[in-house]
């Protein structure tokens, strides 16, 4: 029987095993009461046995934990077993081991040894006196035992090798969809990069052919025409300039998609500017007989810091949407302090109107690019659906978010927020008429003198642009203008130019064959010519190029098409103050000294971020208006009505105010003030002056195109 138990077959039911499988083993063992297991630790402390073994040494479950094993063994055995333990290739040879019993009779064990990890050992052993017939039952109870731990332990490490091969392909997939990921990020960015690229050259290049037209268009409403001439060539310019519109709208949305566009951090109050859109926007609104009003909570502090710009170009393309879309009713913008927290304040704007709503299916995509809720209201409103999206960007940029409460026919409220800085001033900023000094405004229809000779020579200036057409429009803009001209082609001829010929003054287009406008510039710096004023002339009118061409060495920008009003002003603002620059003077008032601007388009365009279709919409409603409030103003004096008249003439005051006509403004305001103090009879003297002061705005804009 001993040798039908070989050793060769005790290996194939051993070797080593993991913990794991011996408390496996331990526990199938259990219920047998023929085979005896005890688990033993590198100390010699028995650390588990199976329930045959425990009643051999008498051991209950609390007990064992605490007993040694050679303290269960006689003491030639122990030795016997610290032996087969300290040897270098465990044997597994039978081991006859007599175990001391609670008794203190020996019981003999005929026992395989096992090494687990780490010197602990497992001792397996039936009785030794059993009979042949008890002992083979036992054996192969215990080897139909590791028989089924084997095919267990087989069937589970076929289903680990099959969930590592699984393992290893997802992890194989999820590489090869992060490598896909990170092209289509990079080709993604590559895109945008072209996008914005193609944009800024295609503004480029249609620039310079409008730069031609609007210019011809410009020279053309200052000559004499017929009604039907004037009415077609200001139909012409005012279609160029809605397109120049558009595509500042796309340059804008593909700058702030490009992250190209950076915010302003300057000190600014909420309620001004507020108020400024309110004041701006309250001429359209009436136009269409609709209310305006607003409401600016206290709780947000007098100064915040942020673009203030910005933040006015959300509310006015809000505002303006609004009263577009509103027939019967008002407009109303609220602004309230949501929260303050480390030194920032979060502030909410709404704008609130009447209008005919819109429906939630079609809110969800309102804010996306080329966007309306319905296409019809292109054709009914206008417009292109940049406007929302351009705000969504810029409030994002600002960390609000913005959004729309809205239900068709019965009105829409537009939403936004925006956190500024809380600045450690809290003092209100001086109105804007007090932080500078209002400069006088070049426009159209004010008298334009020759330049007169100073020191020497009449102001010459060099035009430089490779362009005919830009070339032909600069020089007759010029002319115009009073000056004298020339031209070249490139840098390398206005180099040649300014050494052959001294100039005031290089208009620098900055992309020009042979050399550049940047390249020349940078030569007559480094030539040690630091005297000579160049304007740089662009297609490309975003504040980066400005930038870039200050950085240069210019000392401004201009940007194609050139704007008569904006050349003469920047041509003003750099030739020499006294007798070197061109006598730009507004025309005087009969029996008037002094003079006075009569339209400030710029100041009308800043304050309507450069829409200039919404300007003109503005200031003919304007010229419409005021017939009837100077026959109010007639009608209250001759009421001898003091008080009507105040309150007519600082009516009139405040609208041409909005629409920067500042010659009108000022003469209602002296009618304001003598009305106030009982001065009829010097509001009688004022009256005519406005009359004729109205007829020389309405020339001024008949001529520059504004009407």
């Amino acid at each position: 029987m001993r040798k039908h138990h070989s050793s060769g077959q005790r290996r194939a039911w051993w070797g080593e095993r993991a913990d794991e499988f011996c408390h496996a083993m331990a526990d199938c063992l259990n219920r047998n009461r023929l085979v005896y297991f005890v688990s033993v630790d590198s100390g010699g402390r028995i650390i588990g046995c199976n329930d045959a073994m425990a009643h051999l040494l008498g051991l209950s479950q609390d007990e064992f934990q605490n007993e040694n094993i050679w303290g269960k063994l006689t003491e030639s055995d122990g030795v016997r077993l610290n032996e087969r333990l300290q040897q270098t290739q465990f044997s597994t040879d039978p081991l006859l081991l007599n175990f001391v019993t609670p008794s203190l009779a020996p019981i003999t064990l005929d026992c395989s040894l096992a090494l687990i990890s780490c010197g602990q050992f497992v001792l397996i052993g039936v009785p030794a006196r059993s009979s042949d017939e008890d002992s083979e039952s036992a054996w192969l109870q215990l080897n139909n035992s590791f028989a089924t731990l084997s095919r267990e332990n087989a069937r589970k490490s076929k289903q680990l090798e099959l969930a590592n091969s699984e393992l290893i392909r997802t992890t194989g997939e999820l590489r090869r969809t992060n490598e896909a990921l990170a092209e289509a990020r990079t080709a993604a960015l590559e895109a945008a990069q072209a996008k914005s690229d193609f944009l800024r050259h295609m503004s480029h290049e249609i620039r310079t052919p409008m730069n031609g037209v609007m210019g011809m268009l410009q020279l053309l409403l200052a000559t004499d025409l017929s009604p039907a001439q004037r009415r077609y060539a200001t139909i012409s310019q005012t279609s160029g300039r809605t397109l120049l519109a558009l595509i500042d709208d796309i340059l804008d949305l593909s700058k702030i998609e490009a992250r190209k566009i950076t915010l302003e951090r300057l000190d600014f109050s909420v309620r001004q500017t507020v108020d400024d859109v309110v004041q701006l926007l309250s001429v359209l609104a009436t136009a269409k007989g609709l209310s305006m009003h607003s409401h600016v909570s206290e709780e947000i502090p007098p100064l915040l810091g942020g673009d203030a710009n910005r933040l006015r170009q959300v509310l006015t393309n809000l505002a303006g949407n609004a009263i577009k879309f509103t027939q019967r009713g008002g407009v109303t913008l609220d602004a309230a302090l949501e929260c303050t927290r480390d030194g920032t304040a979060t502030v909410r704007f709404a704008v609130t109107d009447t209008g005919i709503g819109i429906r939630p299916d079609q809110a969800a995509a309102l804010f996306s690019p080329f966007v309306q809720a319905d296409i019809s209201t292109t054709r009914k409103y206008g417009g292109t659906g940049l406007g929302l999206a351009i705000s969504k960007q810029l409030v994002e940029m600002m960390g609000g978010k913005i959004g729309i409460e809205s239900r068709e026919g019965k009105g829409s409220t537009f939403w936004f927020t925006a956190i500024f800085e809380i600045p450690a001033s809290t003092v209100e900023p001086a109105p804007a008429s007090e932080q500078k000094p209002v400069t006088s405004r070049v426009d159209g229809g004010l008298i334009l003198q020759r330049a007169a000779k100073g020191t020497g020579h009449e102001l010459r200036i060099l035009v430089a642009d490779d362009n005919p057409t830009n070339q032909a429009v600069a020089l007759a803009q010029l002319e115009k203008l009073g000056y004298q001209a020339d031209a070249v082609a490139n840098g390398a001829e206005v180099i040649e130019a300014m050494q052959q010929s001294g100039y005031d003054l290089v208009l620098m287009d900055s992309e020009m064959p042979t050399m550049d406008g940047y390249e020349a510039t940078r030569r007559i710096r480094e030539s040690g010519n630091s005297q000579l004023t160049i304007i740089g002339v662009t297609g490309h009118s975003t504040p980066g190029y400005r930038e870039k061409c200050i950085r240069e060495g210019m000392n401004d920008f201009l940007s194609k098409p050139v704007d008569l009003r904006l050349l003469a002003e920047v041509l003003a603002k750099w030739l020499p103050a006294c007798d070197h620059r061109a006598g730009i003077q507004s025309a005087q008032p009969a029996g008037s000294g002094q003079s006075a601007a009569i339209f400030d388009s710029q100041a009308l365009l800043k304050r309507l971020m450069e829409d200039r279709q919404l300007a003109e919409v503005i200031v003919k409603k304007f010229i419409s208006d005021v017939p009837t409030q100077l026959n109010n103003l007639q009608n209250r004096f001759d009421e001898a009505d003091e008080t009507g008249a105040r309150l007519q003439a600082h009516t009139l005051k405040g609208s041409a105010a909005t629409v920067s006509a500042t010659g009108l403004r000022a003469v209602a305001q002296e009618m304001e003030r003598t009305a106030a103090a009982g001065q009829l009879d010097r509001f009688s003297e004022l009256l005519p002056r406005a009359v004729e002061e109205f007829a020389r705005l309405k020339n001024t804009l008949e001529i520059t195109g504004w009407l």
